[in-house]
């Protein structure tokens, strides 16, 4: 009941930008809002700086609002947008920071590596590929054969083997799968 006689009272008053009812709808919300924004960031300093944005907008575009009986629910919707925009914005932060760690990683681990070790492994990456390529049919080897070592195109592959180029192509995406499964299989293996 108290809340309502509250509501109204804003409703009927805000346009005079009384601040005394923009302190009372702040200490009215300011826990609900700041709990939004928690749950969605996960970080207090942001949850607060969140919620301070969600009241600027409210007192903002409060005249917007057409069914003043569901304040309360307006407002939780503009606080969890805001959040969630910070969230948006926060997540592209830490991939673009994630990935210049990665690419760190990477230098530092290529530096560690010695280049004795890479060819070894890119010698025996290729065996094992090359083995795994001799169990596919003779089709679909000769398809990988041409594509690859050749640099032939599917046109290309589809007049020297006498097939459609959507032959080629079909046999040519099955036979990856069928590779990539073996390879993540043999590479779980090790």
């Amino acid at each position: 009941m108290y809340f309502k006689l509250v509501v109204n009272k804003i409703e009927k008053n805000f346009k005079d930008n009384d601040e005394n009812d923009k302190r009372i709808m702040y200490e009215m919300f300011y826990q609900k809002i700041f709990n939004i924004a928690f749950v969605i960031i996960k970080d207090k300093n942001l949850a607060q700086e969140i919620t301070q944005e969600t009241f600027i907008k409210v007192f903002r575009n409060i005249e917007t609002l057409s069914e003043k009986d569901k304040i309360e629910s307006w407002i939780r919707r503009i606080a969890s947008r805001t959040a969630m925009d910070y969230y948006r914005k926060r997540k592209k932060t830490y991939n673009i920071i994630a990935k210049e760690e990665y690419i760190d990683l990477k230098v530092q681990e290529n530096m560690i590596d010695s280049t004795v070790d890479r060819i070894i492994k890119k010698i025996e990456e290729k065996e094992i590929i090359r083995q795994e390529i001799e169990k596919l049919n003779t089709i679909d080897r000769k398809i990988l054969m041409l594509k690859y070592e050749y640099g032939l195109k599917n046109a290309e592959i589809a007049s020297t083997l006498e097939m459609t180029v959507e032959a080629v192509k079909s046999r040519h995406f099955r036979s990856k799968i069928k590779l990539r499964d073996t390879l993540v299989k043999l590479l779980k293996d090790k």
